[in-house]
């Protein structure tokens, strides 16, 4: 920005609602986000979550694996597809499985890490609608999902219901990202 004029400059940061430039956040430079990528690795469900729903998977015939990652998970929910038919229980499980998987990185960058469980679980009660019976992380995030596959389930089939502009996932995330 510094090589625009000073007038143009002062046109452009007016335009998009700039005060004071110095207040802006700065993103990391290179250096620093090659030690971040390095750092963060791919989200992995802990062994709790896979102890939790380890038999459920095992129950209609899945191979569960020992890692429960993207590619795992995704694999689980190609291999359940090919023989369910229509929309069953472990289908949403697997779908809550890994659309909370994917929530994991956007928690730690809203700083859902830094935030006590307690906190988690009122942010849950407020913007899920009601209290997680979960003290886990993972486990709210998953009850986010599967609350909103519900939402979207029920959109679908109950022409009365207004449903809510944004997932439950969604509500959740924004929550904690706003505490």
């Amino acid at each position: 920005m510094e090589r625009l004029p000073v007038h143009k400059r002062r046109q452009f940061w007016d335009a998009l609602g700039v005060r004071d430039v110095s207040e802006l956040p700065v993103l990391p430079g290179k250096a620093e986000k090659t030690q971040l990528a390095v750092r963060s690795s791919p989200p992995e469900f802990s062994a709790e979550v896979r102890d939790r729903y380890r038999e459920n998977l095992a129950k209609v015939g899945l191979e569960v694996p020992d890692r429960w990652g993207r590619t795992e998970l995704d694999g689980l929910r190609r291999d359940y597809q090919q023989r369910a038919r229509g929309v069953t229980s472990t289908m949403e499980l697997l779908e809550a499985l890994c659309s909370a998987l994917g929530a994991m990185p956007v928690l730690q960058q809203v700083g859902g890490h830094e935030i006590g469980i307690r906190k988690l679980q009122d942010l849950y009660q407020r913007h899920v609608g009601r209290w997680p019976d979960s003290s886990s992380r993972e486990g709210m995030l998953i009850m986010a999902a599967s609350a909103g596959i519900v939402e979207q389930r029920r959109a679908l089939s109950d022409p009365g219901y207004q449903p809510e502009p944004l997932t439950a996932l969604a509500r959740f995330m924004l929550g904690i990202a706003g505490h």
